[in-house]
């Protein structure tokens, strides 16, 4: 049975080879091609020489730009020792295409070139990166630019920035001491918890429950990364942009496991897009942006002065910088570090169950039920229930929440674009308290769900 498994599993690999081969460009789009090359080359990105993957012998690799209904070509040669990959994330691609290897795509073999091609159905800010082993840490990753069939936001340039983080060891060294379990990481970039200052604080019992649970205390991130890089540079300036120009930043979360708080210098800027999707534009200045996430905003060059933009490691571990203009700074907004003593004294409180047992001595035996009931998430406690949200089913019947649709008109947002917004008539908002007491409740200092 087995066998025939095997067998099933490579005839629908190889009919999806075929079909993806027949899927060319049959409607004739423009076409618009890249080469990318993949090399192994000695990289100095947080002041030592180590071996990392350069695209087109950069780190990060060059941003593809495209217009949203040409045809991608795009040739990957493997100039290295290993084999390798490139996923487009978030792009809408015939599966074959996706770049996942030995799952959509063949892997590329070293000494090998791949042909990617695929129509471009969508715009926006989106990256690609390996999908081999560790070679996205290394080096293996860039952005993609998709400019609209027609613009629609009011500016006059694009600047992208590729947020990452960047480790001297080699990643699977890093990999082995997450799997033994020990602090040394969070030693070497000071956020560990003293156990001193733990006892200092009345925290001792709190720590006491995280140990119970096999947990670090309160802990964030788990690598030490002696740099936190901005298209390659712990700090870069942009003095090419003029007074008065409106630039449209795309920002993109390259890293490996690092979430950044952004802040901006000058006047707030302007949120436009989220994941490569344009969003009604709202003024918002600090901004959490997690892993693979994109975030686009539009700045004006002011007269005098340049903006300075800071991406803090959400654990407080490091920051890189990058300034727009020319002239006297503009300083950002200095983010707080974490008060993970605060922190781990307010996850203790909510009376959760972590640290479920690494190995199962009974392969055979069904403990899924009785394992979720010892280690799953104790809610009772929690300012979440039912009858201490103040959400009384009599309260959000229909004739409280009518909807008039003869109100639903489009609002005109700041850039002059009309967005689909829907306007709730009649809602009574002194009766929906749930997302004020769930921030109340839920709040950690660095950690605010809602900020």
């Amino acid at each position: 049975m087995k066998k025939i498994g095997y067998i099933l599993l490579l005839m629908l690999f190889f009919s999806n080879m075929v079909f993806a081969q027949k899927e060319a460009n049959v409607d004739n789009l423009p076409v618009r091609e890249y080469t990318l090359t993949l090399k192994e080359e000695m990289v100095n990105k947080a002041g030592k020489e180590v071996k990392g993957m350069t695209v087109n012998g950069t780190i990060p690799g060059p941003t593809l730009e495209f217009t949203e209904g040409e045809y991608a070509v795009i040739y990957v040669k493997n100039e290295m020792s290993v084999e390798t990959s490139v996923h487009w994330h978030g792009m809408l691609l015939p599966n074959f295409m996706d770049g996942v290897p030995y799952l959509t795509t063949p892997p590329i073999q070293p000494g090998t070139t791949f042909k990617y091609e695929f129509p471009l159905k969508q715009s926006g800010t989106y990256w690609y990166h390996s999908h081999t082993m560790f070679q996205e840490q290394s080096g293996v990753f860039g952005s993609l630019l998709i400019n609209p069939k027609e613009k629609t936001l009011d500016y006059d340039k694009d600047l992208v920035l590729m947020l990452s983080d960047w480790t001297n060891e080699k990643p699977k060294n890093v990999l082995r001491n997450l799997k033994r379990g020990n602090e040394w990481y969070q030693m070497k970039k000071g956020t560990s918890t003293p156990l001193n200052q733990v006892i200092s604080r009345g925290a001792f019992g709190a720590q006491l429950d995280f140990w119970r649970q096999r947990m670090d205390g309160a802990d964030i991130a788990d690598v030490y990364y002696p740099a936190f890089l901005i298209n390659g540079e712990e700090s870069i300036d942009y003095t090419q942009f003029e007074p008065g120009e409106k630039i449209r930043l795309r920002l993109i979360n390259g890293s490996a496991s690092s979430q950044f708080w952004l802040t901006f210098g000058g006047k707030t800027p302007l949120l436009v897009s989220a994941d490569g999707q344009d969003v009604v534009p709202v003024a918002h200045n600090k901004t959490f942006i997690a892993t693979a996430e994109t975030y686009d905003f539009i700045v004006t060059v002011p007269q005098k002065g340049k903006i300075e933009l800071r991406a803090m490691a959400q654990d407080g571990s490091g920051t890189s910088t990058a300034t727009i203009g020319q002239g006297k700074l503009l300083p950002a907004e200095v983010v707080s570090k974490p008060d993970k003593i605060k922190m781990m004294q307010q996850m203790a409180k909510m009376d959760m169950k972590m640290g479920a047992h690494a190995l199962k001595f009974r392969p055979k035996k069904d403990e899924r039920y009785e394992m979720k009931k010892e280690y799953g998430m104790q809610m009772d406690d929690m300012e979440m229930g039912h009858d201490k949200m103040n959400m009384k089913h009599s309260e959000s019947t229909s004739d409280k929440a009518e909807m008039k649709h003869s109100n639903m008109n489009p609002p005109v947002d700041q850039t002059g674009m009309k967005k689909d917004s829907t306007a709730m008539v009649g809602v009574n908002h002194s009766k929906m308290e749930t997302k004020k007491k769930m921030n109340d409740g839920m709040q950690m200092d660095g950690m605010d769900m809602f900020s």
